[in-house]
């Protein structure tokens, strides 16, 4: 209340959104993951998504042209399929740019496994050397 009052109404409201929509991707994220689970499909990695408003995110379209790395294809593809069936009429619009994962890397000469944190961009560079 005494943010409301102090920051306005507006304010607070697009604060709000903005934990609804964590509690509701939260959901949405358990919700897929048995979906994947109860048709069979294979990811090939683990796979989280927020799906955010946005009206309350100050989140802007890309303004690059990007096309994802192969390993996230499916992924990306068996969500879209999900969210359509499950919200019928809302369209999602991917920000890569917002993205990252993590990355597990072998085959240095040390036998080491690295285990590399990057932007979804990042990840389409690294996952390049994995081409031949």
């Amino acid at each position: 209340a005494k943010l409301k009052s102090s920051c306005g109404f507006e304010y607070t409201a697009k604060l709000q959104k903005m934990f609804t929509d964590i509690f509701l991707s939260r959901d949405l994220g358990d919700n897929f993951k048995t979906y994947v689970q109860d048709n069979g499909f294979k990811l090939g990695c683990d796979f989280n998504v927020l799906v955010l408003t946005s009206g309350a995110w100050p989140l802007s379209t890309p303004t690059t042209s990007f096309t994802i790395p192969k390993a996230l294809t499916n992924c990306e593809k068996v969500f879209q399929e999900y969210y359509t069936t499950k919200f019928v009429g809302r369209r999602l619009h991917w920000l890569h740019q917002q993205s990252k994962g993590e990355l597990k890397a072998d085959g240095f000469a040390n036998k080491s496994i690295y285990t590399f944190q990057c932007s979804t961009y990042q990840m389409g560079m690294l996952l390049l050397f994995n081409e031949k």
